[in-house]
């Protein structure tokens, strides 16, 4: 059922996608030199979340999970789920079913992680044709795999991070003229003058936002995005080409329900920070 709704969705929205190339081409000024090329960006969004089974005993699949609502592991099915966004309109995928080790040891199928799945999801999405598309996740699927896997596939992606992880600073009293410095020190340092105040998209609040262009250590060079105020975050995003406001168009996405499923999952455990999220 899922899959035949995607191919509803993609045949529904291709020429929706042609049509806003179009405007998009029409729209741009006569100058000399090669015009800037029309580009529509549909977001792939993954997440994890825990269904309840206080009544469960011989289903298939059950597990001891963690739920944030509960504040505790309880008896139910862990799904890693993923949500396609494009021009306004939304297309859940199939869930997929994660099972803890021991579950699947005893009712003898090959273990998968929660990585292995969302890998699996982003290596086989199909998006419309002749669209971009974005990858959004939370601070679970910061791993380099998941972006080996969007940037093979020439996909943008957005992930949180942990105020604990390690970025490539400059520093000129080292002989490399760089060291590597936990994030939650790199945020504790900056000063009021080194956020740039913008309005939060879809919003009218106002949030202080912080971008640095650099490696992150087991991953690759990107922006991490400091968000401050009310949400305090930290982000991350591999869209160098981006100013502020697109790099905070892309991260917003990710804290609009229903568009993160069990967004409350979001949050960082360490560091005085919320949030924490990377873009190539």
């Amino acid at each position: 059922m899922a899959e035949r709704w995607l191919r509803h969705f993609r045949e529904t929205m291709q020429p929706q996608v042609a049509a806003e190339l179009e405007r998009q081409r029409q729209e741009q000024p006569k100058h000399r030199g090669r015009p800037k090329q029309s580009v529509v960006t549909g977001y792939l969004i993954g997440d994890d979340s825990t269904m309840h089974k206080p009544k469960g005993k011989k289903m298939e699949g059950l597990g001891q999970h963690h739920s944030t609502t509960e504040g505790k592991r309880i008896p139910g099915h862990s799904m890693v789920q993923s949500l396609y966004v494009l021009l306004g309109r939304r297309c859940p995928l199939a869930p997929q079913l994660y099972r803890q080790q021991r579950v699947c040891e005893a009712e003898g199928v090959p273990f998968a992680s929660k990585i292995d799945l969302m890998e699996a999801i982003i290596r086989t999405f199909e998006p419309v044709a002749g669209t971009l598309t974005h990858v959004l996740l939370d601070t679970w699927y910061s791993a380099k795999r998941l972006w080996r896997a969007a940037r093979e596939r020439e996909f943008l992606i957005t992930t949180g991070i942990k105020s604990n992880r390690w970025l490539a600073v400059a520093d000129p009293s080292t002989p490399k003229g760089w060291k590597w410095q936990r994030l939650s020190e790199y945020t504790a340092q900056l000063s009021a003058s080194d956020y740039v105040e913008l309005t939060w998209p879809k919003g009218e609040k106002t949030f202080y936002v912080h971008v640095i262009t650099t490696r992150v250590r087991s991953l690759y060079r990107c922006q991490v995005v400091i968000v401050r105020l009310p949400f305090e975050c930290i982000n991350q995003s591999g869209d160098r080409a981006s100013g502020h406001p697109q790099v905070l168009s892309h991260v917003s996405l990710a804290h609009t329900p229903p568009f993160f499923i069990g967004h409350q999952q979001v949050q960082a455990r360490s560091g005085e920070f919320s949030h924490s999220w990377l873009t190539p």
